[in-house]
C-alpha cells in the first residue's frame, strides 16, 4: 500500500512504461529507490545514443556481473532481435553462478522462464543454480505456501533437478499487521533438495530479505 505522497512515483513509472511490471512492483516498496531505478534505465534506454545492438549487449552483461537472472533473461530476447548473435549473449550467459529469486513467484520468476530458450540456457549452464525463496507469502498467489510448495511449482517450469541449492529463511514469526501474507516455512522432510537456511530476514521489513544478509550467505554457500 503507497502512502499517498508516494503515488507521483508508481504514476512516473506507469507513464513511462505503459504499466507497473517486472521488478517494479518489488522495487516500489521503496519508492524513492524505485524512482532512481527507472530514471536510470529511462535515460540509458531511451535518451542515449548508442546502437540497440550495443544497449542490449551492455545491459545483459550487466545483468552477469551482477547476478541479476531476470535482467538477463528479458534483456537476452531484445539483445537477439536488435542483432547480437547466439554465441556473444551464450558467451556473457556463461556465469559461474545462476541465482533465481527472490521476486514474487507467478508475476516475476515464472514469466521470465516462459521466454523461449531462457529454461534451456539456464539447465545447460554449467554454473551452479540457487532459488532464493521468497520470506513471505503473497495474497493471491502463494497464500498457505511453504517452502517445497514453492519449489514444486519452480519446477513446473524450470524442470526438476536443476537446482543445486534452495536458499530459504529460518528467523520465522509474526510479520506484523501492517503486510499481508505470512512467513514462508522452510522445514521439510523432504530430501529431494538441498535446502539452506538462515536468518534473512529484514527486521524493519519482515516481508523481504535482508540484503546484506541474503548475500553474505549465498557467498559463504558459493564459496564453500
Amino acid at each position: 500500500q503507497l502512502r499517498p505522497e508516494d503515488h507521483q512515483f508508481y504514476e512516473s513509472i506507469a507513464d513511462s512504461r505503459g504499466s507497473v511490471r517486472g521488478p517494479y512492483g518489488v522495487l516500489l516498496h521503496s519508492p524513492d529507490l524505485a524512482a532512481r531505478v527507472a530514471h536510470t534505465g529511462t535515460y540509458v534506454r531511451f535518451n542515449f545514443d548508442m546502437s540497440e545492438a550495443l544497449k542490449e549487449t551492455i545491459i545483459i552483461t550487466t545483468a552477469r556481473e551482477i547476478r541479476s537472472q531476470y535482467e538477463f533473461s528479458a534483456h537476452a530476447r531484445l539483445a537477439r532481435q536488435a542483432g547480437v548473435s547466439d554465441e556473444t549473449i551464450k558467451a556473457i550467459a556463461n556465469a559461474d553462478l545462476i541465482v533465481i529469486g527472490p521476486g514474487s513467484l507467478y508475476t516475476s520468476i515464472l514469466p521470465v522462464l516462459m521466454v523461449p530458450g531462457i529454461v534451456e540456457t539456464i539447465a545447460e549452464s554449467k554454473g551452479i543454480k540457487y532459488y532464493i525463496c521468497n520470506v513471505a507469502t503473497e495474497i493471491g498467489e502463494t497464500q498457505n505456501f511453504n517452502v517445497v510448495r514453492h519449489i514444486e511449482v519452480l519446477e513446473r517450469y524450470l524442470g526438476s533437478g536443476i537446482l543445486d541449492m534452495v536458499i530459504a529463511n529460518d528467523n520465522i514469526g509474526d510479520i506484523g499487521e501492517e503486510f499481508r501474507g505470512e512467513a514462508v516455512d522452510p522445514y521439510t522432510d523432504s530430501t529431494k533438495h538441498t535446502i539452506a537456511t538462515s536468518d534473512l530476514l529484514d527486521e524493519e521489513h519482515k516481508v523481504r530479505h535482508d540484503p546484506g544478509k541474503l548475500a553474505k550467505f549465498i557467498m559463504e554457500n558459493y564459496l564453500g
